[in-house]
Formats: structure tokens, C-alpha cells, sequence
């Protein structure tokens, strides 16, 4: 538990409810990321409309061999995380910011850091 956790907890007391990362990736809300250092969610949202339009699937509807899903989302949250890190080297007070506004390959976004220590990259809309 971070010094700021317990910070909140302090002034509100114990949390009612929680509704982790991890619930959300099992109601379908969240896309889990894998191979970034920095990224483990996209939102549903954001997959639909920047990652599965891209996916060649077969007359069938299966994802043809070969073709990685995986890659397509390195490629998207790699660019994120490079304007992410231009934004940091030019002010080094959002180092440590917990929200990010970016755009990237065309889209605006929005990056928060979620209970695991990490971000979850999600539209404006979806905030």
C-alpha cells in the first residue's frame, strides 16, 4: 500500500466497494496488455476502435495464422508511451503524474494509472 493509499483511506475511511482492474478484464471493460513495461489495459473501447479493425480474419471469422493481435497492440501503446516520455523530458514535474492527455496514431487519449501500479489507456469519452 502506497503512502498516498493510505493517506486516502485515512480522510475517507475504508472503501464500500472496490471493482479492480482484473474485474473489469473479466466483465469484458478491459483488454489486457501484454509486453509493456508501463501499460496492461486498453479499454474495450479503445481496442474496438484502434486494434480490431486491423485484425484479418478469415471467411470464417478465426484470426489467420500468423498474423499476431499482440503486435498491433505493442505498436499502438508503444507510441503512447513514446509521447508520454517526450511530455516527461520537457517538464519534469509530470514525471510522476498518475493521468496523461495524448495523442497518438491520430486518436486522443487518455492514460491513467490504475490500482496495479500501472495504466490503462481509455478515450476521453470513456473517463
Amino acid at each position: 500500500m502506497t503512502q498516498e493509499t493510505k493517506d486516502i483511506k485515512e480522510i475517507f475511511g475504508e472503501p464500500i466497494s472496490v471493482y479492480t482492474s482484473e474485474q473489469a478484464e473479466d466483465d469484458g471493460f478491459l483488454v489486457r496488455v501484454a509486453g509493456s513495461k508501463h501499460i496492461n489495459f486498453l479499454t474495450d473501447g479503445v481496442y474496438t476502435k484502434c486494434i480490431e479493425p486491423f485484425i484479418i480474419k478469415d471467411i470464417e471469422g478465426h484470426i489467420l495464422r500468423g498474423f499476431s493481435v499482440k503486435a498491433l497492440m505493442k505498436k499502438l501503446v508503444s507510441r503512447i508511451e513514446t509521447v508520454i516520455y517526450q511530455k516527461v523530458q520537457e517538464d519534469k514535474a509530470v514525471a510522476d503524474d498518475w493521468f496523461y492527455s495524448v495523442e497518438a496514431s491520430g486518436w486522443k487519449f487518455f492514460v491513467a494509472q490504475n490500482e496495479t501500479g500501472m495504466f490503462t489507456v481509455m478515450f476521453p469519452s470513456e473517463y
